[in-house]
């Protein structure tokens, strides 16, 4: 299809991942990677803009954004009568009301965030998580640089279904906001989204490892979800549960292999020093708890 005339709009994904879209539909980029090619982000109007937005905010109204505009338009011109059920937007109410602090142990903790009764649990939208991930690669990556945000955001897109690649990253967004004490407020009620609370996170990354069996699927991702989760309950105070999930990721390394030399005998250059990082962040974090 030819270029989309008299716009510089880009795509979603190009939007997401902050490079040049040539504007076609699908643009090349997203028919490279045989990406879903879409243009529901909704853009302001020309014209003076007001203040700059800070960095947490820069990633707003995603795909989720405009399909869920399309089913509230549905939905208000359908009868008052019918039954409304569960909202279908994937954006949550921030949950600030939660105390870390006073969580319940670890093997007491509810596997899914505290919903009302009337309310299916319902997963955190990719434009909730982004900024998150934005902190991360900007503040984060210094100190543990084991996820290539990128590719972890274009997994989500893509790959809406896999729980493994959500699991990680809803524990790394809890492990930024203990971290660096990101605030929870509410962003302007005109974007339509909210932060959401470190305890949601969490309880995400909890639920959504479960679903894919984390014990037996060992995996690279599944190690650093309990590493992150081991990071998020450090910085809350509770270092026990903080401990185990160390633990936990030190042993997926040992059966993975990475600390074996024949496990980086097939390797490519990248993927080797990805694992070595790995295992030398849990070598080094080990060591300093230890002391």
């Amino acid at each position: 299809m030819s270029p989309r005339k008299g716009t510089r709009r880009a795509c979603d994904p190009c939007s997401v991942r902050k490079v040049r879209c040539d504007g076609n539909h699908p643009c090349s980029r997203c028919e490279a990677a045989s990406w879903d090619c879409t243009y529901l982000k909704t853009h302001g109007k020309s014209g003076p803009k007001g203040p700059r937005r800070t960095t947490e905010a820069a990633i707003k109204r995603l795909q989720e954004r405009g399909r869920s505009e399309v089913y509230q338009r549905a939905r208000s011109e359908s009868d008052s009568n019918l039954d409304d059920g569960s909202p279908s937007t994937v954006d949550l109410p921030p949950l600030d009301n939660i105390t870390l602090t006073s969580d319940p142990p670890f093997d007491h903790f509810p596997m899914s965030p505290p919903f009302p009764e009337q309310y299916e649990p319902q997963r955190i939208s990719i434009s909730s998580i982004a900024p998150y991930l934005e902190v991360y690669q900007a503040r984060g990556y210094g100190i543990w640089p084991v996820v290539e945000t990128e590719i972890l955001i274009a997994r989500l897109l893509t790959h809406p279904d896999d729980t493994e690649a959500y699991a990680l990253a809803t524990a790394i967004c809890a492990a930024m906001k203990s971290q660096f004490q990101l605030g929870a407020e509410p962003i302007s009620p005109l974007e339509g989204h909210f932060r959401v609370s470190g305890a949601l996170f969490e309880a995400e990354a909890r639920r959504a490892r479960g679903e894919f069996d984390h014990m037996e699927r060992l995996t690279i991702w599944s190690l650093l979800t309990s590493f992150f989760l081991h990071v998020h309950f450090a910085d809350s105070g509770r270092m026990s549960t903080s401990t185990v999930l160390l633990g936990e990721a030190i042993t997926k390394a040992h059966m993975i292999g990475l600390h074996k030399p024949s496990h980086y005998y097939a390797l490519g250059k990248e993927q080797k020093q990805h694992s070595l990082r790995i295992y030398w962040l849990l070598f080094i974090t080990e060591r300093y708890l230890t002391i």
